[in-house]
């Protein structure tokens, strides 16, 4: 048992901006690590892409992500609802990690809805 926590599993998922802003898809891997049978943390790691900007000019509004693809990591605290549905508070972090001119990053927090097959 204690070494299932090690394991990780993978995922897939997307981040749309409506307001024209950047959109990203990403894939990795997930650790989760239960604290009770109900609440649990997690941690991520893996790539994205973007539509992002990423040169050295780049209007105000908007941060230069210096290239595509990213790496991404996320860290959430997690509670179950049921065995399949879950609710998360999440931050995620995309950044080229150094790898290209320009560096920025790009930060969210939120909240996520989780389902588990």
């Amino acid at each position: 048992l204690f070494l299932s926590y090690f394991v990780p599993r993978p995922h897939i998922g997307a981040s749309l901006n409506t307001g024209g802003g950047t959109s990203f898809a990403f894939a990795g891997l997930t650790w989760t690590f239960d604290l009770t049978p109900q609440f649990f943390v997690e941690a991520s790691f893996g790539g994205a892409i973007h539509n992002g900007e990423t040169g050295r000019t780049v209007p105000v509004d908007r941060s230069a992500l210096g290239c595509s693809p990213l790496f991404r990591e996320s860290a959430s605290i997690g509670y179950r609802i049921s065995a399949q549905w879950s609710v998360m508070a999440t931050v995620e972090h995309l950044s080229n990690g150094g790898l290209c001119s320009q560096n920025r990053g790009l930060t969210n927090v939120g909240a996520r809805l989780g389902y588990t097959f």
